[in-house]
């Protein structure tokens, strides 16, 4: 078996990765505006919930990740001492 090639190889960092990245998130940008008009209410308070919750997941992410804090108690009490 040999190893496959990648499709696509862009250096990160380089005009090309910007437009890539800039593409990626303008089109979830579009996704997320036009999911309303396509949708029925029910739906959409579904993905407005899972939204909620992935701001919520990505930070507690952002603590335990760079405080390196299993305990949010600790990652609590670092957070209000340190503002």
């Amino acid at each position: 078996m040999s190893a496959q090639e990648p499709l696509l190889t862009v250096q990160e960092g380089s005009p090309r990765h910007r437009a890539w990245t800039y593409g990626w998130w303008g089109l979830f940008v579009v996704v997320a505006l036009l999911i309303p008009y396509h949708l029925g209410s029910f739906r959409v308070g579904q993905f407005t919930t899972s939204m909620i919750y992935m701001v919520g997941i990505l930070g507690l992410n952002l603590i335990v990740g760079n405080m390196r804090l299993l305990a949010l108690a600790q990652s609590a009490r670092s957070t209000a001492s340190s503002g």
